[in-house]
Parts: structure tokens; C-alpha cells; sequence
């Protein structure tokens, strides 16, 4: 069965009836999942977190999540980059968790983002340039060492 409801803004009642389906009825339990796109063309999936990201390929839900980017093909196209992604409230950085070789070559090896630095990832990601004004009004601040 699913986990318990963690964020507590969700259907709570439909999830727990869902639950009642059966073990060989799975539903993933995403905190907030988001396709960037451009043009209406998904660019990368992302499962945005506010909490500490332990194992995530442990999980089956995280997996669903990259068959989903993994198996998307339209023209030749080998896959969308994935990511899980930590969040702090306080500055909006963010740590990146690569979940495919995509993402890995998106983020380059970097996990800790100012929010500015994700931000224009985000744009090079659907090859674009970041607007000045956008640009000005993000965070600098990278995630806390250590958690």
C-alpha cells in the first residue's frame, strides 16, 4: 500500500479509498511533480521535495517516475532528462538529485543550486536565454551543507 498523506493538502479521503484497491494497484504519491516544458514539448521531469531526499531509486515510486522520462521517445529521442529536487523555503535553493544520464549532463556534476543558478539551468534547458528582470529577482543563497 501507498505511504501515509505527508503534505496534507491532497485529497486525503481519495487517496485512503484508493488504498482499498489493492496492493496490484499502485498509485505513485508525488509531492509535486513538474514537467518543464517549452512550446507544449516536455523538456524534464521533476519531483520537487521540502524534505531531506533518502535513496531515491529505493523507491518505487521514484521509479515509476524515471520509467515515465525514460521511456518517452518522439523522434529518435532517447529520453527527458530527471530529477528530484530538495527545496528550502527559506532561500529557494535547491539540491539536484540526477536520476538518468540526461540530467546528469544538465546539471554537470553539480548538486547545490543558488536559486538563481537553477533558475537558468531551467532556461538552457529549453535553450533560452534568462530575462534581466527574472534574473535580478532570484536567490543567491546555495543550500545548507550537511542536510
Amino acid at each position: 500500500m501507498s505511504d501515509a498523506e505527508q503534505t496534507g493538502w491532497r485529497d486525503l479521503e481519495f487517496s485512503l479509498r484508493h488504498r482499498e484497491w489493492g496492493l496490484d494497484a499502485p498509485l505513485v504519491d508525488i509531492d509535486f511533480m513538474g514537467i518543464e516544458y517549452d512550446h507544449s514539448r516536455p523538456r524534464g521531469l521533476v519531483e520537487y521535495k521540502s524534505r531531506p531526499i533518502d535513496s531515491p531509486l529505493a523507491d518505487p515510486n521514484t521509479r515509476a517516475l524515471l520509467n515515465l522520462a525514460c521511456g518517452y521517445r518522439e523522434n529518435g529521442r532517447s529520453g527527458l532528462p530527471c530529477w528530484m529536487a530538495r527545496y528550502w523555503r527559506s532561500s529557494w535553493a535547491i539540491r539536484v538529485i540526477p536520476l538518468n544520464w540526461q540530467a546528469k549532463a544538465l546539471f554537470a556534476g553539480r548538486t547545490d543550486f543558488s536559486e538563481r543558478d537553477y533558475v537558468m539551468k531551467l532556461y538552457e534547458l529549453r535553450g533560452r536565454e534568462i530575462p534581466p528582470l527574472v534574473y535580478d529577482g532570484l536567490n543567491r543563497q546555495l543550500p545548507p551543507t550537511g542536510h
